[in-house]
């Protein structure tokens, strides 16, 4: 299991690379979300940053190595972003170039390894609530705490038509299930 100075450590060897003091935010670890690993957070108004901090989920801190690092980098490359272009770059190619910097996958998602899921789960079912999601080619397991479109298009049936496509495989079919 990771820790905040595992991230603080990973922060200041990033600063000390691309001359920022980004290590110095504050960082919070939530075990409120299911779905988000991490989230850099700020307000940018007339070009100026204030009111930074990174929220990182709980589940991250027990993912894999690889998933961890690529989290918090993915995190410190929107902070360098929304400060090196004085406003908020989502994950445009602007942000892709700060991602690259940092050693972070420019993608906005990633797949879950199994640990994740696992952790994913527990946390949903103990509120009582979340669904799974399989792809039927790849047995990749999707977790949602909410039922969204394509959760409730597979419970009812109307899915697996070909609409929606499993990011891991590319397979078209799935299955969904009350955790």
């Amino acid at each position: 299991m990771y820790t905040i100075a595992d991230i603080r450590n990973e922060y200041k060897r990033l600063d000390a690379i691309v001359g920022e003091n980004i290590s110095e935010l504050p960082i919070e670890i939530s075990y409120n979300n299911s779905r988000k690993a991490g989230c850099y957070c700020s307000t940018v108004s007339c070009g100026r940053v204030y009111g930074e901090k990174f929220i990182i989920s709980g589940f991250s801190l027990n993912a894999t190595e690889h998933n961890f690092y690529d989290t918090i980098r993915h995190e410190y490359a929107h902070a360098l972003a929304t400060r090196r272009e004085g406003r908020r770059c989502g994950h445009s190619a602007v942000w892709r170039k700060y991602a690259v910097m940092v050693g972070a996958n420019p993608r906005a998602t990633y797949a879950a390894d199994e640990k994740e899921v696992e952790y994913r789960i527990n946390q949903l079912s103990k509120k009582g609530k979340g669904y799974t999601v399989t792809c039927e080619k790849c047995n990749h397991v999707f977790v949602y705490q909410r039922m969204g479109k394509i959760v409730k298009a597979l419970l009812n049936g109307s899915g697996n038509d070909g609409k929606y496509t499993c990011p891991v495989c590319g397979g078209h079919t799935f299955k969904a299930e009350k955790i």
